[in-house]
C-alpha cells in the first residue's frame, strides 16, 4: 500500500491538474480548483472516481448532471 499525502496548491495559485500515482490500468489525478473554475469537457478512456473534499463538484456524466458535496464520492 502506498500513501499519498495531497498538499493545497491554491493558496497562490489558480488551478492545479497533476498526476500523483500511475497503476497497471489507471491514473489518480488530483485536480483542484477554485471557486467558479472549470475543467473543459473531456473523456477517459476507462472508470472514474471523483472524490470531493472540499467544496461542491458539479460535472455532467451521460447528459445527467451530477453533484458532489464536501467529503463524498
Amino acid at each position: 500500500m502506498e500513501l499519498v499525502q495531497v498538499e493545497n496548491f491554491l493558496e497562490n495559485n489558480p488551478k492545479n491538474v497533476g498526476k500523483i500515482l500511475s497503476g497497471t490500468n489507471c491514473d489518480v489525478m488530483n485536480i483542484q480548483l477554485k471557486k467558479g473554475e472549470i475543467v473543459p469537457e473531456h473523456s477517459a478512456p476507462g472508470e472514474v472516481v471523483v472524490v470531493c473534499r472540499k467544496g461542491v463538484v458539479k460535472f455532467p456524466v451521460e447528459g445527467k448532471e451530477n453533484i458532489l458535496y464536501e467529503n463524498t464520492v
